[in-house]
């Protein structure tokens, strides 16, 4: 079985993104391996793919008890033997899972550094009589003292690969400039390791700033108004602020709990759990919540006072919306935020850092004071290049609104930006709220956080396209193998029986146009590029292929993006007498699988040329349906 296939049938989705397929094979190969990926662009992915492809086991190594628990409690409801071993486990829980690593009942097995580490690597030598096939290290950039999230037990890592030199590494992180990317990869001492680096843009999120004052309170209800229902996130500086802000929210009728690091273990864990399972709609917390959090529908991130650095703030932010739905991100801003924050950046006896926590911590401040685009800042930051204007940050909305686009009845209205056309048609907003319902239900007698059963993208696809059978439920993003048998039949009596009282048929033909074509406007990236360039050299796919170290059907993928963007012209990739036979063999078929067109075309064609075709005549549709949703 192929990756891909992997991917559809044990996580219901029909193509990789970003870098996913290329790291994939590079683990596959068994190379080390070292991945920035941007939060919710499917990091896990990047190994759980592999373990499930090499014998044996493959170890995760994790920061956080949350965060082994999320990772495994989603891996088993798409049918995958995962588990975890941490100190909330007692010792013969924790000679279970042992148990079950040993006899090859786990595929993965998620630790902390200092369990696999510990007690002179006795437990990852006890592992090694499992066969362990690859060893994945999450939140990476914890090794690196320059990164803004150092933990010293991750300094043990160092010695795994003196250790067992013959089994891959990959690390993982979605935070990292250039310097900490430089000391991550010097101090796991990966042997001569690919390194992938996806772009930091994260599209659905709106970025804004509002000065803090005195009225920062009422500012802050007005916006918690606006995403009623939904889920957020509340950074605050201190404790005692976290605790004073969520009982505030909870007097005016919000469903507020604190958390922070100087809680009882017990209360803490109790309210991260309330809120992942949506049974409190807002955690106000200190950095100490969140990292690695893997709650999918998370609509808003607010921060109360400013964060330390770039890093920090993007990597808080970037909880939201990790489902690829809108999502806001708010920050409360202050100059006096700069001053207070100082006196923090002073590290003893350590001027080199106690400087690069300074530059980190003005440059953080700039942000709070930009009259420019701040996605593009952002960006800038991470090295990556960015357009004059994003459209979906507080200062281009204003210079978009200042500016206007006159329309036929002599009324004045907003130029629709990109980030601002939904990604799908309108869907049934009641049957939304039905399959709300439902998803709670069923987390409910399976013990889990609700957006672990299905994400909020999936229930807007339902609400969408309007499945009526589990042929056409399969098409729906998130459905793999396991999850049709076991939720399929349930989803698909609450549809049905809504479409029935409404006389409304399935919308799945609509599907043919992916979502993930249209709602990530700046899909456009670094990879892509590349490819691109080198087409322009006069290199075939195969030649670019064998240069980037890539499968021609990715570099294929890769063109036919700037095919549908209109900067290939199609008959630079299809023979000008085969484009009008293929449009006609679409039209009459539909595009929604290649194979079947395929077939039909005959051997005259390839699959490449086809893939050509749709993308140019799929670049009209995206048009089309902007405006109509416009």
């Amino acid at each position: 079985m192929n990756p891909l296939n992997i991917l559809k049938k044990q996580f219901g989705y029909d193509a990789f993104w970003l870098h996913q397929e290329a790291i994939i094979q590079s683990v596959l190969a068994k190379k080390d391996t070292f991945v920035l990926m941007p939060t919710g662009a499917g990091k896990s992915l990047c190994y759980q793919i592999p373990a499930l492809m090499l014998e044996g086991l493959t170890i995760v190594v994790s920061p956080l008890i949350a965060l082994m628990k999320d990772q495994v409690d989603s891996l088993r409801l798409n049918g995958i033997e995962a588990a975890y071993i941490n100190s909330t486990q007692s010792w013969h829980e924790q000679e279970n899972v042992l148990r079950d690593a040993q006899t090859k009942k786990l595929k993965l097995l998620y630790v902390a550094p200092e369990k696999l580490l510990g007690n002179s690597m006795a437990f990852l030598h006890t592992l090694e009589a499992c066969g362990i096939s690859l060893i994945a290290i999450d939140e990476a950039h914890c090794i690196s003292h320059w990164g803004h999230d150092f933990r010293p037990e991750y300094l043990m890592l160092s010695s795994l690969k003196k250790s067992f030199p013959d089994v891959p590494v990959i690390a993982l992180t979605a935070t990292a400039d250039k310097v900490t990317q430089k000391d991550i990869l010097g101090r796991l001492e990966l042997k001569d390791p690919d390194v992938y680096v996806s772009s930091f843009n994260r599209p659905n999120i709106r970025y804004s700033v509002r000065r803090k004052s005195g009225d920062s309170f009422s500012k802050l209800l007005h916006f918690l108004e606006k995403h009623r229902d939904e889920s957020g996130i509340i950074y605050c500086l201190s404790r005692k602020s976290t605790e004073r802000l969520a009982a505030d929210l909870a007097l005016h009728g919000i469903s507020a709990l604190p958390y922070h690091a100087g809680m009882e273990r017990e209360v803490r864990s109790k309210n991260q759990d309330a809120f992942l399972r949506d049974e409190a709609r807002v955690i106000v917390a200190t950095i100490a919540f969140g990292m690695g959090i893997d709650k999918s529908n998370v609509r808003y991130v607010v921060h109360m006072d400013l964060p330390k650095n770039i890093e920090s703030y993007y990597q808080e932010t970037g909880r939201a919306g990790r489902d690829g739905l809108d999502s806001e991100a708010l920050l409360f801003y202050s100059p006096g935020d700069v001053i207070k924050l100082k006196k923090f950046a002073l590290i003893e006896n350590n001027p080199e850092q106690t400087g690069i926590l300074l530059k980190k911590l003005d440059q953080m401040g700039r942000y709070g004071e930009l009259k420019t685009c701040r996605r593009k800042y952002l960006l800038n930051y991470f090295d990556e290049a960015a357009g004059p204007e994003c459209g979906n940050c507080d200062v281009c909305l204003e210079q978009t609104k200042t500016r206007g686009a006159i329309i036929g009845d002599g009324g004045a209205r907003l130029t629709p930006t990109p980030a601002e056309v939904s990604a799908y048609p309108a869907y049934e907003t009641i049957l939304y709220q039905k399959l709300r319902a439902l998803r709670r239900e069923l987390a409910i007698d399976e013990d889990v956080p609700a957006y672990i059963v299905l994400s909020d993208a999936s229930l807007v696809e339902l609400a969408t396209y309007l499945p009526h059978n589990l042929d056409e439920l399969i098409r729906i993003s998130g459905f793999g193998k396991v999850k049709l048998q076991k939720y399929g039949d349930a989803f698909l009596f609450v549809i049905t029986d809504y479409c029935r009282k409404r006389g409304l048929p399935s919308r799945i033909a609509r599907k043919a146009l992916k979502p993930a074509a249209i709602d990530r406007p700046e899909l456009d990236n670094p990879t892509k590029q590349q490819s691109l360039m080198l087409f322009r050299t006069g290199l075939s796919i195969e030649q670019i292929a064998a240069t980037r170290k890539l499968s021609a059907g990715t570099v294929e993928t890769h063109l036919a993006f700037y095919v549908q963007q209109g900067q290939i012209p199609l008959d630079e990739l299809v023979d000008r007498d085969k484009i009008p036979q293929i449009r006609e063999a679409v039209d009459r078929m539909g595009a929604e699988k290649l194979a079947p067109l395929k077939e039909f075309l005959g051997e005259g064609f390839s699959y490449a040329e086809i893939r050509y075709v749709v993308a140019e005549m799929e670049s009209s549709k995206v048009g089309e349906l902007s405006l109509e949703v416009w």
